[in-house]
């Protein structure tokens, strides 16, 4: 019923819900005693919630036709290229973004999922980043 009345609380709501349980799943252990403290506490002045950065334009809601491209730099580290067209929750500190790892393979076998590191506010740039945020 809450949803129904209110999306603009619940969405953001929602995509930490699932930052949670990725960072749960998948993080690393030394990733998930950083990051699950902030998305489970009562401080608001702690709290951490999640952005998905999925949606493009070739694909819309078909995520399987997305063309980000991701490409190894080192170690676990990527660089992604490419126009998301539509974010849940932009402003987040934690983000996931989906981009193709496997040009090769088409649909959603060929992606991967990306964490971005945390960071305190997403509106102080980290150095050396060159994603932008248009509105």
């Amino acid at each position: 019923m809450y949803a129904a009345a209110e999306s603009g609380i619940y969405c953001p709501l929602c995509m930490t819900d699932g930052m949670a349980q990725l960072i749960d799943r998948h993080a690393w252990q030394s990733d998930r005693d950083r990051l699950l403290p902030h998305i489970y506490t009562n401080d608001p002045t702690q709290f951490y919630t999640g952005a998905m950065f999925l949606t493009e334009k070739s694909g819309g809601s078909d995520v399987g036709a997305n063309e980000v491209q991701a490409t190894h730099l080192y170690d676990d580290y990527y660089a992604l290229n490419g126009e998301k067209w539509f974010c849940s929750n932009a402003d987040a500190p934690l983000i996931v973004a989906l981009a193709r790892t496997r040009p090769d393979v088409s649909g959603t076998a060929g992606l991967s999922i990306f964490f971005d590191r945390a960071h305190p506010t997403r509106r102080q740039p980290k150095p050396n980043r060159s994603d932008t945020l248009e509105r």
